[in-house]
């Protein structure tokens, strides 16, 4: 623990920088200067082969079957970076109470330490909102013999962890203790009466708890490390998919879930099961609006919350919710300047509790798509749906056989063939088909491999002023 006074300068850069969830969109001038700069580079740059441009792609992709008697057949999960470190987080997991799993998508913003914090902690908090009072007492008694966050976290799901994913066990025991504070809370109170209402409380919980950690105490003491984690922010979509065959969607921010669907005619048709939370979205500014008037003129300016944060919900984002007395005094011992929005009267602005959806699967619900921005700054629900579905259609078509057909029959056999493998492409992880499309999409909508390795081939610094890091974990459903 540090005194504020004693906070060491080298931290002033990184809390005196604006905390902008930018938008490839709001830049979108930038473009020509990416070109300009590519036309002088070419001939320093060597172009990136094929083999090359598929191996960045695939780098971080997972595939999981669960064998699950539930809805979920297995899932297909991938991630490309546009910021170093990336910024966004994915989670999945089984709750080992039931046959239900849940699926996250969390954006962060401002830093990676927010999604990170959400990323491991959140689905041991909705898990213990979904279980019993009895089970809870159980796993208190059990984790009293040993007291490590990993005994009650294997007590509650079980992860899906990806090669190139990582646990924060530096702070896992503050993690641990704000985590059977909450188990003891759920054991002396009422159970959430539905799932939705747990995810709902699960998440309110946390993101309190993120909060609490960072704020100073009564003698000015705070972690840096739990500080810069509050500071930054993190937008998030989880998806609690039941044994019954029901989805519970809760959205924080701009990630976005999207359902694919079998028409009858043999198409496809999407259904979003979110609402972007942002100045576009009406309803979210008559929100704000009515938690605080006569401040209409200066709640939303230039697309953003207060002129600087455009996801108008999301975990941490402390400079949003703390007093504002809590920021003046973090501001003066760090010595500098811009901690304080402008026109900060009435706190919090800012609240990461979601908005839930649910829909019961049926008979011709295939997938669902879950992504961060990143994604959707290229393409929409209905594009994403059509890319998986001919992917799923493209399944199973390596092998031919021509026996007993006439040359007539096997000339249409092989036709048919081509199309659908054109449809599904070269990759066999729908999530990173996803993400190829959406790199390769050009102006005109047609994809281009070559805009594929254009955008992989920026320099580092100029790869964020051409998009933002793509996450995106797409979910099969059992069923004929």
């Amino acid at each position: 623990m540090l005194q504020i006074a004693q906070i060491n300068s080298l931290m002033l850069n990184y809390f005196s920088k604006p905390l902008l969830k930018t938008s490839p969109r709001l830049f979108q001038h930038q473009r020509s200067r990416i070109s300009h700069f590519q036309s002088k580079q070419s001939v320093v740059r060597n172009q990136l082969t094929s083999d090359q441009i598929s191996k960045i792609l695939r780098s971080n992709e997972c595939e999981e079957v669960t064998g699950s008697p539930g809805i979920v057949a297995g899932f297909h999960s991938n991630q490309l970076a546009a910021n170093n470190p990336i910024e966004d987080r994915r989670r999945e997991a089984a709750l080992l109470d039931s046959n239900d799993y849940l699926f996250g998508v969390f954006d962060g913003h401002g830093g990676w330490g927010c999604a990170q914090t959400v990323s491991e902690r959140l689905f041991a908090y909705i898990a213990l909102s979904l279980l019993p009072r009895s089970r809870l007492k159980e796993i208190h008694r059990e984790i009293s013999k040993h007291f490590h966050l990993s005994d009650l976290h294997n007590l509650l799901i079980k992860d899906f962890i990806h090669p190139r994913e990582f646990y924060d066990i530096k702070h896992s025991t503050v993690f641990l203790e704000s985590l059977i504070r909450r188990l003891v809370e759920r054991i002396d109170s009422e159970q959430p009466d539905s799932h939705s209402n747990s995810i709902l409380a699960a998440v309110d919980s946390l993101d309190a708890d993120i909060s609490s950690e960072a704020t100073p105490n009564e003698s000015g003491n705070f972690n840096i490390d739990y500080l810069k984690t509050a500071y930054s922010g993190s937008c998030a979509c989880i998806v609690l998919a039941t044994e019954s065959g029901r989805l519970h969607v809760g959205n924080v921010g701009d990630c976005r879930a999207v359902l694919g669907s079998r028409t009858e005619d043999g198409g496809w048709v999407a259904t979003g099961l979110t609402r972007d939370h942002n100045a576009e979205n009406r309803d979210e500014v008559n929100r704000l609006q009515l938690d605080h008037p006569n401040e209409e003129s200066t709640l939303i300016k230039n697309g953003r919350l207060l002129g600087q944060l455009a996801p108008l919900r999301s975990f941490g984002d402390v400079k949003y919710k703390w007093s504002k007395s809590t920021l003046l005094g973090i501001q003066a011992a760090l010595n500098t300047n811009g901690l304080v929005p402008s026109n900060y009267h009435t706190p919090p602005y800012l609240t990461a509790t979601p908005e839930i959806s649910e829909i019961e699967v049926g008979s011709r619900d295939k997938f669902l798509v879950i992504a961060s921005d990143g994604l959707w700054e290229f393409m929409s629900g209905e594009r994403a749906v059509q890319l998986v579905g001919e992917f799923l259609e493209g399944q199973g078509q390596t092998e031919f056989r021509p026996d007993g057909l006439t040359i007539g029959e096997v000339n249409n056999r092989l036709i048919d063939r081509v199309r659908v493998l054109n449809r599904r492409g070269e990759e066999r992880n729908a999530a990173t088909h996803l993400i190829r499309q959406a790199l390769g999409q050009s102006e005109d909508g047609v994809y281009r491999s070559t805009r594929v390795a254009e955008l992989l081939n920026l320099p580092t610094d100029l790869v964020r002023w051409s998009r933002d890091d793509i996450t995106a974990t797409v979910v099969f459903f059992n069923g004929d």
